[in-house]
């Protein structure tokens, strides 16, 4: 795959990810995709099946890249997981260690992967942040704290001042996807502000995925953009 406009996104498969893809596909980036499950390929689309949470998986997505450089490169760390839930002291060693490796430990691997592939080429980073990179909730131990730590490597990354790369920190709202059908079906103990999020979903006040895609895109083409920029969609 080579192109005058290259993606990689993560986490394809569904919700946001799947969103940007289609969006990027529908402005004429050529995509390569990754997630856990399969999906189909189609024009402008490369599908990676892989499991990020492994510890190899960035020697796989580093194989899979194009081997002639694109003109423009965009990555998009959007791959990540809320599970384990739970109050510290609740939670499972094995499943909390996969868990920061999909969500922090494979997401910075790629900054590090951008900045060194494709020396000649525009880049833009998107990290998918959330208000959970700085602000506390009980229960996402996990989340808060991996979504915190991409949020400050991405602002490590701008203080560097890397020549052709421009960051976006973006916040998509609370949308409507499959994480959200998860958080819901937690019990109170794990998560005790699950009754907040029942809510959002019963008034119908979730974000349809599409729509946060569509604005990013556009933050992606704006030329007055600072190299780097938090973005919040406010719907």
């Amino acid at each position: 795959m080579s192109a005058e406009s290259f993606a990689l996104i993560t986490g394809t498969s569904s919700g946001l990810g799947e969103a940007i893809k289609n969006e990027f596909i529908r402005q004429g980036i050529q995509v390569l995709g990754v997630a856990r499950r399969s999906l189909a390929e189609e024009p402008g689309y490369q599908h990676l099946q892989l499991d990020l949470s492994l510890p190899h998986a960035i020697q796989k997505i580093e194989a899979a890249l194009p081997e002639h450089s694109p003109k423009e490169w965009i990555v998009v760390n959007n791959a990540a997981t809320l599970e384990p839930m739970g109050l510290w002291g609740s939670l499972d060693p094995e499943k909390l260690a996969q868990a920061i490796h999909l969500n922090t430990t494979v997401a910075l691997q790629i900054m590090n992967l951008m900045v060194r592939c494709y020396p000649k080429a525009k880049k833009v980073l998107v990290n998918v942040s959330s208000g959970a990179a700085h602000k506390a909730y009980q229960g996402w131990g996990l989340y808060c704290g991996s979504k915190a730590a991409l949020k400050m490597a991405g602002e490590v990354l701008a203080a560097e001042e890397h020549p052709h790369l421009k960051i976006i920190e973006f916040e998509p709202g609370v949308l409507d996807t499959p994480m959200q059908s998860v958080i819901r079906d937690q019990k109170r103990e794990d998560f005790p502000m699950v009754a907040r999020f029942q809510k959002l979903h019963d008034e119908g006040q979730l974000i349809k995925a599409r729509q946060p895609a569509e604005a990013l895109y556009q933050w992606i083409r704006d030329p007055s953009a600072p190299p780097y920029q938090v973005r919040r969609f406010q719907g």
